[in-house]
């Protein structure tokens, strides 16, 4: 956002688990894209970590588990989101939010002690602490596992637990919203940046049917002609929702938990854990479908919940939880042993792609035209030199601009560590290098505008052009004094002023 600066917390809300990881990895590498990477790979060991030690709710079988807990930390949810968007990948807190609820639905006239209580408030905090999207998830169930206790024990003995575990999981969430809050009231509310709408919950909500299609990357031509058919039937609803796969051994936990609830329903047979953990998948379903509870609550209280697909990875932790549960049920050793073998073997196919030779070569090369143009322009240009990005283009969240994808200006920021770039201010908010934009760039205003202001160079995305940048190219050709620095490609070009 040079030559301002940006304010980045005037995005929706802050992640301080992730934030606490990367200073955490920091120390140990100075290299931001190594730094990135631990954080990615450190959320697969915190999420096998969780659900094993949650796990202990439900069996002592050690087989079972490892089993599991692994199937949880690469669930295709995990592998889809990727770095891409990693403060979800970052989903180690799912399975602890989950236990909390199955704690409090739990039938028990004894009151909770003391450690008991210091416990439950430290592992609510901790499932608020995450993405907030978690907490809020966390929070439904949660809210459903206080019914269900309140209707079967019909009374309020648990009510300090409850009052407890509330307490911890809104300290937890508010400790990513307050800071935003507090900087809007000091500088002012922004009403252009991460606005969500009503219709968003729509639009991003939970579809059942995305739950049980394969993962986009599963091998075997089959799965692949399923995936593509349901896409292009449906291609107007398909968004961030195509990414809600639960798993093979979640979908059939699934079909096995409805035969067992029918067959319990039939013989008139009680089973409490079972019951409530089909409540929990009920109530999230009710909630975050489209057209759900979800919607009503983002048209007529908040509207910053829109990405309730996301909720898909709490349908594979309950239902892997669930299948930890029955699977505790079989004694016989050598049918345990077979069924954790299939399982594994079904999850790890699922699991590994299977790319055309040399797929990434394409990325290789684009890779090294980008460090070879932006070395050239850091030595050309010096240390601390600004330069206007264009065409301008707001942040976050805007459409491509033609054949230029949005973020697409993060590349000098990199590629390059002693040059500053227009690019990044908070829309709304950060708008001077905005104000700045006149005559799309090209006109002597403009030009005298930014050299006045500080900036030294212009660079130019040509992808963004539907004339491939010719025109403005060729203005710049005439008003600068010095040869461009030109990327191999011919896509980038920079112009000293």
């Amino acid at each position: 956002g040079a030559t301002t600066g940006s304010h980045l917390i005037d995005s929706p809300f802050l992640d301080f688990d992730y934030l606490l990881k990367a200073l955490l990895f920091n120390t140990f590498s100075t290299n931001e894209s190594v730094t990135f990477y631990l954080i990615y790979l450190s959320t697969f060991i915190f999420s096998a970590c969780s659900m094993y030690i949650v796990l202990r709710y439900v069996t002592d079988k050690m087989v079972i588990r490892m089993v599991v807990s692994l199937i949880f930390a690469f669930a295709p949810y995990h592998i889809l989101r990727g770095m891409g968007h990693i403060t979800l990948s970052n989903c180690w807190m799912v399975p602890i939010g989950i236990y909390l609820a199955y704690k409090i639905s739990e039938i028990r006239e004894n009151k909770a002690g003391k450690k008991e209580l210091i416990l439950l408030l430290l592992l609510a905090f901790i499932s608020g602490f995450g993405n907030i999207y978690y907490g809020l998830f966390s929070f439904i169930l949660i809210f459903v596992g206080m019914i269900c206790n309140f209707i079967v024990n019909k009374s309020l003995n648990k009510l300090i637990e409850i009052v407890i575990v509330y307490l911890g999981i809104i300290c937890g969430m508010a400790i990513n919203v307050v800071p935003k809050i507090i900087f809007g009231i000091i500088a002012g509310p922004n009403s252009d940046a991460s606005i969500r709408g009503a219709m968003e919950s729509d639009f991003y909500g939970l579809r059942l049917a995305q739950l049980f299609l394969p993962p986009s990357y599963i091998r075997g031509s089959l799965f692949q002609k399923i995936i593509t058919k349901y896409n292009t039937e449906y291609s107007e609803y398909v968004n961030e929702n195509s990414l809600s796969s639960i798993g093979v051994v979640a979908i059939i936990t699934f079909i096995v938990l409805i035969i067992v609830l029918l067959r319990l329903y039939l013989k008139n047979e009680e089973n409490h854990f079972i019951f409530v953990s089909g409540l929990f998948l009920l109530a999230l379903t009710v909630y975050c479908s489209v057209g759900g509870i979800g919607s009503i609550v983002a048209s007529f209280i908040v509207s910053q919940f829109r990405g309730l697909n996301r909720v898909s990875i709490y349908f594979t932790a309950i239902l892997l939880i669930v299948f930890a549960y029955l699977a505790d049920k079989i004694k016989n050793k050598r049918l345990l042993a077979m069924i954790m073998i299939i399982f594994s073997v079904a999850s790890l196919y699922e699991n590994i792609d299977n790319p055309p030779e040399g797929f990434q070569l394409a990325q290789i090369e684009i890779d090294n035209i980008n460090k070879e143009f932006f070395s050239e322009v850091e030595v050309a240009l010096g240390e601390n030199a600004n330069v206007y990005q264009l065409p301008f283009v707001r942040f976050p969240e805007e459409p491509p601009v033609n054949n230029m994808s949005d973020y697409s200006h993060f590349k000098g920021y990199v590629y390059t560590d002693t040059i500053n770039w227009s690019y990044g201010g908070i829309k709304g908010r950060d708008t001077y290098a905005e104000s700045l934009y006149i005559d799309d760039g090209m006109s002597d205003e403009f030009v005298s505008s930014i050299v006045n202001v500080g900036y030294d160079a212009v660079y130019i995305d040509t992808n963004a052009y539907e004339d491939e940048g010719e025109q403005i190219v060729s203005y710049y050709m005439k008003k600068s004094d010095k040869a461009p620095i030109v990327s191999s490609d011919g896509k980038m070009y920079v112009f000293m002023l």
